[in-house]
Formats: structure tokens, sequence, C-alpha cells
């Protein structure tokens, strides 16, 4: 048996049909009775139902692709009536040995390499230049070969989306100590203000940091610890009466990204008012430890907060700290148990990384 692979064009007329929709607004579709899902640049939740489909033959499997969203791909089995909006393109397969989730496996990789994205559009023309190699055998497509890949595909497809669910278990899992380690906890208010205080962050834009560029980080509420709202001059601050903290303090999102906390041990740094900071009133609290025991608090509380975390409600959570058996707070325990949370921190980030290089250099090949 002789296999080749030949390399062919979407824009092959022989091969396939490409075109894209027509412009419809949300308004045209808003009291439609119609049945034919009208599909846009989401091509798995229809924009909405019409009446009489831009299409007229429905003889051939196609897929579509979001030209203005992420460059995703959905199949419409032949005999299926759909439509589409100037968002949304099609690409009909006109060869019946070539099989659509083969095309789209196919494309999906393509994505990658190209780089097609909201900045870069998978127009017509764009796609028309892609290339895509089918399995040959004596100058036919072959469909067993393909089909052989797609199985391939799949299999590798529910590996990345299982490592990518567990990573997210991973991530959100709640990290205590077992019942069983004879480790002795109290629980301390954040309302308890021998041991806490809580400042709001004043409000600073980024046109702020803009017109007054300086040195000095803007922590807000999002998600990754290094991402800030911008730098801004130290001088400026002082003279909008914004505290700059020169000391580690722990930080909860309030807004944005709710309920995601880290310690924040910047040399100088100040807050935005989608942050909250905690700052501990004792050295008895060692702030490396306080971060994970609040990590647990919020996420256990995360339900409650809805789409805005206010003082009243951070202060009805409480920490829990290692005791000595007279009650009183071990600092050495804390010291202990913040150095294994880190390094269950340093596997995720190594977990992650792996997952990253398994999605992006698995290669399917027959």
């Amino acid at each position: 048996m002789n296999i080749t692979v030949e390399a062919v064009s979407v824009g092959d007329e022989k091969i396939f049909e490409i075109f894209i929709g027509e412009r419809v607004l949300k308004k045209d579709v808003f009291n439609s009775t119609g049945k034919i899902p009208l599909y846009s640049a989401n091509v798995f939740q229809p924009f909405g139902q019409v009446e009489k489909s831009n299409i007229s033959d429905f003889k051939h499997d196609c897929i579509l692709w979001g030209i203005d969203s992420n460059f995703e791909f959905r199949i419409i089995r032949k005999g299926e009536p759909f439509a589409t909006t100037d968002h949304c393109g099609v690409i009909r397969i006109l060869n019946d040995d070539i099989i659509p989730e083969y095309v789209v496996y196919r494309l999906q990789q393509i994505r990658y390499d190209a780089g097609f994205d909201r900045s870069l559009r998978a127009s017509l023309k764009n796609m028309r230049g892609v290339a895509i190699n089918i399995p040959t055998t004596s100058g036919k497509f072959d469909r067993g070969i393909q089909e052989t890949l797609v199985k391939k595909y799949t299999f590798v497809n529910l590996m990345r989306s299982d490592i990518a669910t567990r990573l997210s278990e991973l991530q959100q899992a709640i990290v205590e100590p077992s019942s069983e380690s004879g480790l002795r906890f109290i629980d301390i208010s954040l309302d308890d203000q021998r041991y806490f205080k809580l400042q709001r962050g004043k409000r600073i834009t980024q046109k702020d940091c803009y017109e007054h560029p300086g040195v000095i980080p803007v922590i807000s509420g999002r998600r990754e610890k290094h991402s800030y709202l911008g730098y801004v001059s130290e001088d400026w601050l002082k003279d909008q009466d914004i505290p700059v903290f020169d000391r580690p303090i722990i930080v909860i999102a309030a807004n944005g990204s709710v309920g995601s906390v880290f310690l924040r041990d910047e040399p100088k740094f100040t807050i935005h008012d989608d942050a909250i900071g905690i700052i501990p009133q004792t050295p008895e609290l060692v702030p490396d430890y306080l971060q994970y025991s609040l990590r647990n608090a919020a996420t256990k509380s995360q339900p409650v907060f809805n789409a805005k975390l206010y003082q009243k409600r951070l202060r009805e959570l409480s920490v829990s700290i290692p005791s000595k058996t007279d009650d009183s707070i071990d600092i050495d325990k804390q010291r202990e148990l913040a150095s294994n949370f880190q390094a269950l921190d340093i596997l995720r980030k190594k977990l992650n990384a792996l997952s990253d290089t398994f999605a992006d250099n698995v290669v399917v090949s027959f």
C-alpha cells in the first residue's frame, strides 16, 4: 500500500466550497418564529432562529468557523438546515472521501500555527490560503486512515480535557492539615482588631497612571499576582492621600476576580479600590501562612460573595492559626505549614507547565 499525503488548499473549488453568510442584526431575529438555527461568531450557540436560510444546498457535510471570535469549529451534517451571518464562515466538503472530523482536527492545529485569533481574522481570503494535509492511497483520499487519525486525535483531546479538569480541581482545592496530624488551631475573626486591620484601596484609574507615571505598582482585583493596573508616581499618591505600603500584607480581590488572595511582598505598592488589604497587627501572625489560610476561608465562602466582596462580608470570615497547648499562637508551625503550602504551589505551576507543553507539542501521525 502506497500511503502519501496531499496538501489540499481550503480554496480548492474542486474539493471545498467556502463562503460566509449575510449581515443580520439582533433585532432582525428578536421576534422571529423560524426554526432554522442562525450561527454567527459563536458557532456553538445560535445567534437566533430564522424562517429562511441564506443557504440552499444541504447535500454535503459542512464545517462552520467563527470569523471574529476564537476561531472555533462546528460540524453540520448533510441534510441539516442552518443559516449564517457574515461573522460565520462555512466550508462545504464536496468530496465524500474527506471526513469532516479529520478536517476539523487539522484546522485546529493550523489555528495555533497560523495564529488566527481576534487580532488576525480568519477571513475568507486568509482561509483560502490554508492547506490541509490529507492522507491518500494510490492517488485517492483514504477515509480509513483519516478515521484512524480521528480516533487518535479524539483520545489525545480527551487526555487534554482530563488534564485540564484535574488541574482546575487542584487549583481550587482547599488544602488543610489532617485532623489526625495532632496540630492545634485557633480561629481568629478578621473582625478582631487585635489581630487584623482591613483597609479598602482607593480609586486609581489607568489614566492616572498615564498622567502620573512612576514605579509604584497598583494592585487591583486581577487574578494573576503580577498583573497590575499600572505604575504610578509615589509623590502623586502622597498628594492624593493614597497610602503606599512598604511591608508584606495580604490583599483580597473585592471586585473583578472576587476572592483571589495574594501575599503582597513588593518593596512598595498601593491598592486600588477593587481590593482590600488585610494588615496583621501583631508579629505573631506570619503573612506567608496567612495568605493560605485566608485563601481557604475565601474559597469556602465564595458562593456568598456574588459579584463583589464588601468589608462587612469579609469581617465575617475567620482564619485558622496553629496554636500551642496553651492556645498561644505558634509562629514556628505557621512557617512550617507555609513552606509546605509553597511547595504545593510550585508543584501546581510545574503541572500547569507540563500540561501546556503536552497540549502544544503532542503530534498525531500515521
